[in-house]
């Protein structure tokens, strides 16, 4: 039964990350150019990693989420990625995870996309 639990949890965070992450730049504070290129943490790996975090340094959460990997990006880099998402993206992951996907379809098919658009 946890399982399951655990694994549909997971799956609707999947979900809702990938729906954040094609109109990540509402929730960017320079729109036009915040996780526009090409870097080592894209915006849906800032999104998991944080999600993922635990109560160990910075450095040493980055080594464990790129599994010691030579290519993991600095902890300056992760810095300044944190700091281009604004706290509205975040309240918008917690609340529509927590609320479920239908409400998550809901808030992007008639809220947010009608905005950016």
């Amino acid at each position: 039964m946890a399982d399951f639990f655990l694994s549909n949890l997971k799956s609707t965070l999947d979900n809702c990350i990938t729906e954040l992450d094609e109109i990540h730049s509402m929730f960017c504070r320079n729109p036009e150019s915040d996780f526009t290129r090409n870097r080592k943490l894209s915006f849906r790996e800032y999104i998991q990693f944080m999600l993922q975090m635990q109560s160990k340094s910075v450095s040493n959460e980055i080594l464990d989420f790129f599994e010691h990997s030579l290519s993991a990006p600095s902890k300056s880099a992760f810095t300044q990625q944190r700091y281009k998402l604004l706290p509205e993206g975040w309240r918008l992951i917690v609340t529509l995870t927590l609320f479920g996907p239908s409400l998550w379809q809901t808030v992007v098919t008639k809220v947010l996309i009608p905005l950016h658009t």
